[in-house]
């Protein structure tokens, strides 16, 4: 609700991420953008205009591509230094 009373006091919200929290009591994330819209004197508001996209699934994505990422730049530090260890055995012999 904060947001809303936000724009309807004439701020602009370009875009801004936000958590709420839906009826069946999830937390969901949404990106919302506002802007009010002035009369010709540019004092008196005429209409609030807000916008609300759902993008929990695009997050949920996007933190499991950095956990598959973390995984993978640490499983590449293994093989490096494996394939390190064998190469200097090999020397070795």
């Amino acid at each position: 609700m904060e947001h809303i009373r936000r724009a309807v006091s004439g701020e602009r919200m370009e875009v801004e991420e936000i958590t709420i929290r839906h009826k069946d009591n999830s937390v969901r994330t949404v990106l919302w953008n506002s802007a009010t819209l002035y009369d010709q004197d540019n004092k008196t508001p005429l209409a609030t205009i807000a916008q609300g996209q759902d993008i929990t699934e695009r997050k949920v994505a996007e933190d499991e591509l950095k956990q598959r990422t973390i995984d993978l730049e640490a499983s590449n530090k293994e093989l490096e230094a494996f394939s390190y260890s064998v190469s200097h055995d090999l020397r070795a012999r």
